[in-house]
């Protein structure tokens, strides 16, 4: 009896690990949906920068006596708080931000790949800046605030605004006749 003889070739497979991945810090990238809230809070710094203006602009004279002014001086102060508060959640973020994608890169390198940490450590030497998107809305926060329009605003409408005191209140004094015989003790309404 014959035995057939059969040869069988078994490819030997690729490493996973050995792979390399794509970068998260490229096309597509993190930063980009990170920096997502941050673009939109600078938006909310735009508006407030208008609504600043419109609202200093509605103060007469720079004085405040109540009236229709307080509270246009209210909405300026807050529009200027509101200038303040995003600027801080801007740089906090940012901040948190590009250290989340360090340490992300810190992983990688740390699992094989080192084309993350190349792009953050290096990259910024030939043009390649992958944490653009998370810190250009800070430089844009600094240019909202020291602009010499919003300087002038908060100078004239908020800080050089005359608060007059409000007019004393005249008080009127209604006699009230007491019958001091039928008080007693304890006086219950």
């Amino acid at each position: 009896m014959r035995r057939p003889t059969s040869r069988f070739f078994k490819p030997t497979l690729e490493r996973l690990e050995e792979r390399a991945q794509p970068s998260v810090l490229f096309p597509n990238n993190l930063a980009t949906q990170l920096a997502a809230p941050l673009n939109a809070l600078v938006a909310d710094m735009t508006a407030a920068q208008k609504d600043l203006a419109t609202q200093v602009g509605k103060i007469p004279g720079g004085v405040v006596n109540g009236g229709p002014a307080l509270p246009a001086f209210a909405q300026a102060a807050a529009d200027y708080q509101r200038l303040l508060t995003d600027q801080k959640a801007i740089g906090a973020q940012s901040d948190a931000d590009v250290t989340f994608l360090k340490a992300l890169a810190g992983a990688e390198f740390l699992s094989g790949d080192a084309t993350d940490l190349l792009a953050l450590d290096i990259g910024p030497m030939y043009g390649i800046n992958p944490t653009a998107p998370l810190t250009t809305p800070v430089t844009q926060t600094a240019q909202i605030l020291n602009d010499p329009t919003v300087q002038s605003l908060i100078a004239t409408g908020l800080v050089g605004v005359a608060i007059a005191p409000p007019a004393p209140a005249a008080f009127v004094v209604i006699p009230v006749p007491v019958d001091f015989g039928t008080l007693k003790g304890d006086v219950t309404p």
